[in-house]
């Protein structure tokens, strides 16, 4: 049952990299429709690995894990028309999947780490210069984009309790989000093929937060069986 199991996470696992490396390729190329197919396939796939890879039943955390990214997929699928009411509909997907994230690494199953304030800092000055930055450009709905800011860069931050794998899922998150404020609602940043990277930062934050929820599960589960 177990090497059925490891073999189900493998195949979860191989056909994420599949469907995200060819988003990546259509990203780059501009090939619609296939950039929102394989996005769409994203997240659900991830679901799956998260499915295969956790003790069952599942446990309050795990459960918060499969709400974010439910969350998620339905911000993926939000943000692909255009237009500002599908754009802040997809910010509201993303908001209740950060706090997911948030109570998933913060609540009793993610206590794995202590919490250290000093690792809060270089994120509270991330949010302060982010909001000071797109300001100018969105006037009231700044308060809108602080919140979602403080969300996110607040799960970035407490990703790390969980741990180092899933810290830097966290940060790629972010930077991903981050990148869209700048080019999208500052309108400061004009990078060649910036979807590209916003994609990839993403693809690999969303991974490497699951990853790292899942290895401690894996791990714990080991230590009662050799027990």
């Amino acid at each position: 049952m177990s090497g059925r199991i490891g073999t189900s996470k493998v195949g979860w696992l191989v056909a994420y990299a599949i469907a995200a490396a060819f988003n990546l390729i259509a990203v780059w190329f501009d090939a619609h429709p296939y950039d929102t197919i394989s996005k769409a396939l994203l997240m659900p796939l991830l679901v799956g690995y998260v499915w295969a890879a956790l003790r069952h039943p599942f446990g309050p955390g795990d459960r918060l894990i499969v709400v974010a990214l439910f969350f998620s997929w339905l911000g993926d699928l939000a943000l692909e028309p255009s237009g500002d009411l599908w754009f802040y509909l997809g910010l509201g997907m993303f908001a209740i999947a950060q706090i997911g994230y948030l109570l998933a690494f913060n609540g009793v199953q993610g206590k794995r780490r202590p919490v250290r304030l000093w690792i809060a800092i270089p994120y509270v000055i991330w949010w302060i210069t982010l909001v000071a930055v797109v300001a100018p450009k969105m006037g009231i709905l700044t308060i809108a984009v602080a919140i979602y800011g403080a969300l996110l860069l607040g799960m970035a931050a407490t990703s790390w309790r969980v741990s180092v794998t899933s810290g830097f899922g966290g940060l790629f998150f972010a930077l991903s989000d981050s990148l869209i404020a700048l080019e999208s609602l500052a309108k400061v940043l004009h990078l060649s093929h910036n979807g590209v990277l916003i994609m990839a930062t993403y693809v690999f934050g969303q991974l490497f937060i699951v990853l790292g929820w899942s290895v401690p599960e894996e791990s714990s589960a080991k230590a009662a069986t050799t027990t």
